[in-house]
């Protein structure tokens, strides 16, 4: 599998280049200043329905506000190796099954 990444320093970075590049997945961190995750998601939505998401955040209960904007999932804080392998993986099976 052949994995570009791109990294942006805020959210209104990433709208502001949204478009100069083709996702598949988007970690996204929810907890940013200015725009948060939550809101820049919410953009994203408006451009982009299909593109996964996968948040990133050190609390539940903000996780859980990532469904608003259909999260594929999230990930908790402090990341370990195990969880961010078993959540791409989930993500590699739903591209597998959907293409």
């Amino acid at each position: 599998i052949d994995i570009d990444i791109n990294m942006f320093s805020s959210g209104e970075d990433f709208i502001a280049n949204f478009n100069k590049f083709s996702f598949d997945i988007i970690f996204m961190d929810i907890m940013m200043k200015d725009l948060d995750g939550i809101e820049t998601c919410q953009k994203i939505r408006k451009i982009d329905q299909d593109v996964i998401i996968i948040f990133l955040t050190n609390l539940v209960q903000y996780a859980l506000k990532g469904y608003e904007v259909n999260a594929f999932d999230f990930i908790l804080k402090p990341i370990s190796y195990n969880s961010f392998a078993l959540k791409l993986n989930r993500v590699l099976d739903y591209f597998k099954k959907n293409d």
